[in-house]
């Protein structure tokens, strides 16, 4: 296990045993804007998940991804980065010089941009082929969380930090997070101002203003021990759409989704014939939300798609 990796999450693993009596906000940031204690409520199920494809890794890889059901990227320990053009039939290695890798944003089947340690972001216009060093990032803690709007503006975020960009990475701005969040989970950025961010005690916090105010909202996951391997992960479809994906210790995958900004939750499932133990795995969900791809570092990827 990466030292590097796993040291921040074991610290919030240790916060959340402390905080796993619920989602209580401090009496003193208590207001309008706070998390309500009171999660929403669980609507009907609005889908299932059914596997699509099933494949072995013959390279080094700790996260893959699929855009779509022919293209896919995987990344991975010393910087090591393959493509996929035909659904993982044949992986050809990518032209990239970084250190381990352990976040990846998938824009479209040009521009892909990817995370991890030594603070270095990398970005790729030439679907995958090449990846373009940017300003490194100065880490306090391992990025693993990033979400592009397209080769120019987005969001790259650790368990403590949260940063933009609106011109490729050459500059840096930090975000101010809400005072009442805990680790950061993971970021979806709609678009340059309006954004969405997943702690790991459940709550949703929401910005419209590039985070100078924040609207935190407790979905479903309030108050539950949410595990950290694999960390949990976010997409928001528009202001109202999204999705979260989150393991619970001693249980499995929680998947639940929302259409209405976060007020109410409907539960999904995922196919009784999965068979994947599920700690110290990694997940990516595609930018449509159609499909989830489930890595075991340096084993296997297990593809899966939404049924409606």
């Amino acid at each position: 296990m990466n030292i590097k990796r796993t040291l921040p999450y074991l610290l919030v693993a240790l916060a959340l045993i402390i905080f796993a009596t619920g989602c209580k906000v401090p009496e003193q940031l208590s207001n309008a804007d706070a998390p309500d204690a009171s999660a929403p409520t669980l609507e009907e199920s609005l889908g299932t998940w059914e596997i699509k494809n099933q494949m072995e890794i013959g390279h080094r890889t700790t996260l893959a991804g699929f855009h779509n059901e022919d293209f896919g990227i995987t990344v991975g320990y010393g910087g090591t980065v393959y493509y996929t053009n035909d659904g993982g039939g044949v992986w050809t290695e990518s032209n990239n010089d970084s250190y381990c890798r352990f976040g990846l944003d998938i824009v479209n089947e040009n521009t892909a941009w990817s995370i991890g340690n030594g603070g270095h972001v990398r970005v790729s216009t030439d679907g995958g082929k090449n990846w373009e060093a940017v300003s490194d990032l100065d880490y306090k803690q391992i990025s693993e969380s990033i979400s592009f709007l397209d080769d120019r503006t987005g969001w790259a975020a650790s368990p403590t930090e949260l940063w933009s960009t609106s011109d490729g990475g050459q500059t840096w701005e930090d975000v101010t997070l809400p005072d009442y969040s805990i680790a950061i989970a993971d970021v979806t950025l709609l678009a340059a101002t309006d954004g969405f961010m997943l702690d790991f005690a459940g709550n949703l916090h929401i910005t419209h203003d590039g985070g100078n105010t924040w609207i935190s909202k407790a979905s479903r996951l309030c108050g539950e021990r949410i595990d950290v391997f694999p960390k949990p992960i976010m997409r928001f479809f528009d202001t109202e759409k999204g999705i979260i994906f989150a393991k619970l210790i001693g249980e499995g995958l929680i998947i639940l989704r929302t259409t209405d900004g976060g007020e109410t939750w409907g539960r999904e499932y995922m196919p009784d014939n999965i068979d994947i133990d599920l700690s110290g795995t990694y997940l990516y969900l595609s930018r449509d939300g159609d499909i989830l791809t489930i890595t075991v570092p340096d084993k296997n990827i297990t593809v899966l798609c939404h049924k409606k």
